[in-house]
């Protein structure tokens, strides 16, 4: 979930010649599934869906087929992804 680089206290470990690194290589396929996990909360508003269900708007709606937000289709589009990350 996390490396640690957040709670060190560079300026002092800098100080005493400490160095601090992240690791490079940590996390790169959790990114990459986060990304599409991103892109289809873009599209499809899952978050802020399940909320206003929750709300109860999908119960007050005035018709069967309830969404809050336009669906964005996938489909005939052109995504670029940029970096090839660490292996």
């Amino acid at each position: 979930m996390a490396t640690g680089y957040d709670v060190v206290d560079i300026k002092t470990a800098s100080q005493k010649g400490i160095v601090v690194t992240n690791i490079p290589s940590y996390g790169t396929a959790t990114v990459s599934q986060m990304a599409i996990a991103l892109l289809l909360e873009i599209c499809h508003h899952v978050g802020a869906h399940s909320e206003s269900v929750h709300k109860g708007d999908w119960a007050s709606s005035p018709t069967w087929c309830y969404w809050h937000y336009p669906i964005i289709e996938l489909a005939g589009k052109t995504m670029g992804i940029i970096g090839y990350g660490r292996r």
